[in-house]
């Protein structure tokens, strides 16, 4: 976990990519019949 100002707002936005991404993938997986392959992640 961060300890200082600095760290929070990099881990802050790692977070927000990551989470971004995974919904991303998720919502292209979904309407393609959960499908999970290179192809979800590149469609996403």
């Amino acid at each position: 976990m961060p300890t200082n100002k600095r760290e929070s707002l990099i881990f802050t936005i790692i977070m927000c990519f990551c989470m971004v991404l995974w919904m991303s993938v998720y919502n292209v997986a979904r309407v393609h019949g959960w499908s999970f392959g290179s192809g979800t992640l590149a469609d996403a």
